[in-house]
């Protein structure tokens, strides 16, 4: 997916900081809100959270989601469908669509994706993953297919290389190939 065009999601009241405030509970309706629209079109959306830290004592979501898509039209869609919905409206407010030229932007790069531990059956690389996921903000979600339970950690990281554009997957994060996306400010 080529990051062509984007716009800022805001998520009212959600600049206070720990797991119990209005950041973790909005981010997590707001990403939750997102996955079912972006599976519906795959390789069209990618998201970046660009106000997200990554520390011991103070792991944050950020407040901002920032919703890249493939085209103005994908883009617009979204943005639309989200305005319309009354319990993502009073959540968040939308910024304008603006437009990035990928193959002329020379800032940096980033990637957001899943944060995965390893299996039980590999004790030496889990405690590892476990020990780095301590550190990594994480989101709360439920399956919509068999209503389990489960937290989507989170990496975001610098991009160093020529940029990659490979498929996002249903939450909007780099799969197996990795989606870069143009690290602008907040």
């Amino acid at each position: 997916m080529r990051p062509s065009h984007y716009f800022n999601v805001e998520v009212r009241g959600s600049r206070g900081i720990g797991f119990g405030s209005a950041c973790v509970l909005g981010m997590t309706r707001l990403i939750g809100f997102l996955h079912p629209f972006f599976k519906t079109v795959p390789d069209t959306y990618a998201i970046d959270l660009p106000a997200m830290r990554s520390r011991r004592e103070q792991r944050h979501l950020g407040h901002v989601v920032r919703v890249f898509a493939s085209s103005r039209d994908a883009a617009d869609t979204l943005a639309s469908h989200l305005e319309s919905n009354p319990r993502i409206a009073d959540l968040a407010m939308l910024g304008r669509t603006r437009t990035i030229d990928v193959e002329t932007f020379d800032g940096p790069w980033v990637t957001l994706r899943r944060f995965r531990v390893a299996s039980r059956s590999q004790p030496n690389n889990r405690m590892r993953d476990l020990d780095a996921a301590q550190v990594l903000p994480f989101v709360r979600t439920r399956s919509h297919t068999n209503d389990h339970a489960y937290t989507l950690t989170l990496l975001r990281k610098g991009w160093s290389e020529q940029p990659v554009f490979g498929t996002p997957n249903s939450y909007g994060l780099s799969g197996e190939t990795p989606v870069c996306l143009p690290d602008l400010p907040a």
